[in-house]
């Protein structure tokens, strides 16, 4: 379901990466082009072996996705998963403070830190919060420009 991202319709939630780097993907939740207070991260994989401190990708690329309710069994608490990434299933967002925490899915927090986030469960009640619990909604994931 990845669609170019151009001037139509707004999405429910953006995540905006501001960094890709080695050490991790970091970007920011909008709603409504505003900053909705969570941050995020994500793991970051060299796009070839033999230079792990060259460019980097990460498992979702830019575009629109329809995210659904779903259920983080390793943590067993709801959670939404991003659907419609090629080659992979079950990307979730959940509660997650290093890169290591992860495997392509987004970990959600209050606060970046060195190569990290913090306060995750406080960032990812925020999350949930802002979703309201309804069983889906559209995201836009945006690179840094």
């Amino acid at each position: 379901m990845v669609e170019a991202a151009g001037p139509e319709a707004r999405a429910d939630l953006e995540l905006v990466r501001v960094s890709i780097a080695p050490e991790g993907c970091f970007g920011v939740l909008l709603v409504a082009g505003l900053p909705a207070g969570p941050v995020t991260l994500e793991r970051t994989y060299p796009l070839a072996d033999s230079a792990p401190r060259g460019p980097q990708f990460v498992k979702i690329p830019p575009g629109r996705y329809r995210c659904v309710r779903s259920y983080f069994n390793g943590g067993r608490y709801d959670s939404y998963e991003v659907t419609g990434v090629t080659g992979h299933d079950r990307l979730l967002f959940h509660i997650a403070n290093e890169e290591s925490d992860l495997d392509g899915c987004i970990g959600v927090g209050q606060r970046f830190s060195r190569f990290s986030i913090r306060e995750s469960r406080l960032g990812f009640a925020q999350f949930m919060q802002l979703m309201g619990g309804r069983e889906s909604f559209e995201l836009l994931v945006r690179n840094p420009s």
